[in-house]
């Protein structure tokens, strides 16, 4: 069975965040957050609650499976190249998780959608 893991992307604050997702509540539709994001304290948000709702932000979930360097890979996030063809991992992408998952060719994150949305154009 895979990991059930969460991050989300934060579009309320001036910088922008990826923050990993500590509790979700999913009869009153509220996430609360890791007190750590990227090894950083967020300071001053040790238990900041947001709504699945909320316009600004994006939940994303991880798909169990890790690159080839042991980074985890997100769907409809991570951006992934084997060094020929570039995509974004997908729900229904199930023939490239399962190669992926038996270490079928050299998958490697080179980012995200929400940071480097250029990797895709």
């Amino acid at each position: 069975m895979r990991e059930m893991k969460f991050r989300t992307w934060d579009g309320r604050y001036k910088h922008k965040v990826m923050r990993d997702v500590a509790y979700i509540d999913w009869v009153n539709e509220e996430i609360r957050f890791a007190c750590h994001c990227g090894g950083d304290l967020v300071r001053g948000y040790p238990t900041d609650i947001m709504h699945l709702d909320d316009n600004n932000m994006e939940l994303i979930q991880y798909t169990g499976l890790k690159d080839k360097n042991g980074k985890e890979i997100y769907f409809d996030c991570s951006i992934i190249t084997d060094g020929m063809s570039t995509t974004v991992v997908k729900w229904n992408s199930w023939s490239l998780l399962d190669d992926i998952e038996n270490g079928v060719g050299d998958w490697e994150i080179i980012g995200n959608i929400y940071e480097n949305p250029e990797l895709m154009k």
